[in-house]
């Protein structure tokens, strides 16, 4: 099917995505079929897929079938998209009703996946950033330097795959921190706890439910929990679970505190 066959046809009357009519049928259909939309075009299909009560495993079908983006990448899809659900449903809780029976995970849910499906990955990093880096790499970690704030300093897709080598790591620049990857053995629970800047963050956090656990708290007074496993990225409200594809800083960077 090419778009100009769509906007021929007028109204298709849900003939492509029966959960849609009409115009909205075309406009979505226009916006997953080009090749390099903006943030806008990309933003406008997952409000309307959602507000449209199309169930989350759907709309990754609908996605699968007619999205030509250049960049395309189901994994990052599923992610955005869980987050468009759970913040959704969060502030309308009517709006569960109409998910087709599909069940997004609560806060403890995604906490509980973790915690059960994830092993503890128990290290102990040393005090300095560049040795740190070594010490990561030797116990199966991928580190990465941090550029601004948590920001990667080098394009790191492909070292979420392969360890950076010695001789990489002797060359880049550590002086403002330090990431750790995601990977297909490597993942992490971030928690937000609640505060002027997080408002959605987790209320109540009792540490404890760490215990056998490595984690380190954040500069924003949040949780990083570090696991062995293969995990799928889950974002919800106040904490996100970090498969491959997604990334934490660690200490020794600059007010990261290993609390464990």
């Amino acid at each position: 099917m090419k778009i100009q066959d769509v906007k021929t046809v007028g109204v298709l009357k849900g003939k492509y995505i029966p959960e849609l009519y009409g115009r909205v049928e075309i406009m979505v259909l226009d916006a997953l079929m080009k090749s390099n939309p903006n943030r806008g075009t990309r933003f406008f299909v997952g409000k309307t897929l959602y507000e449209t009560t199309i169930s989350l495993p759907r709309a990754l079908k609908i996605f699968e079938e007619f999205c030509k983006w250049n960049d395309f990448d189901i994994r990052k899809t599923e992610y955005y998209l869980s987050g468009v659900y759970h913040m959704k449903v969060n502030s309308d809780p009517s709006f569960i009703q109409g998910l087709s029976g599909h069940h997004v995970l609560s806060p403890d849910e995604i906490k509980h996946r973790f915690l059960t499906e994830a092993t503890p990955w128990l290290i102990q990093p040393p005090n300095e950033i560049d040795k740190a880096a070594y010490y990561f790499c030797s116990v199966g970690g991928h580190p990465i330097p941090v550029k601004e704030g948590k920001l990667p300093a080098i394009k790191w897709k492909e070292w979420q795959d392969n360890k950076p080598p010695l001789e990489r790591l002797k060359k880049w620049d550590w002086s403002k921190g330090i990431i750790l990857l995601g990977t297909d053995n490597n993942c992490f629970l971030d928690i937000d706890i609640k505060s002027d800047k997080h408002p959605d963050g987790i209320e109540n956090f009792n540490e404890s439910e760490l215990k056998g656990w490595y984690f380190e708290r954040t500069k924003n007074g949040g949780y990083h929990v570090f696991g062995k496993g293969k995990l799928q990225s889950i974002k919800g409200k106040g904490i996100e679970l970090l498969g491959k594809g997604r990334y934490i800083v660690t200490y020794p960077t600059p007010g990261y505190v290993v609390m464990s």
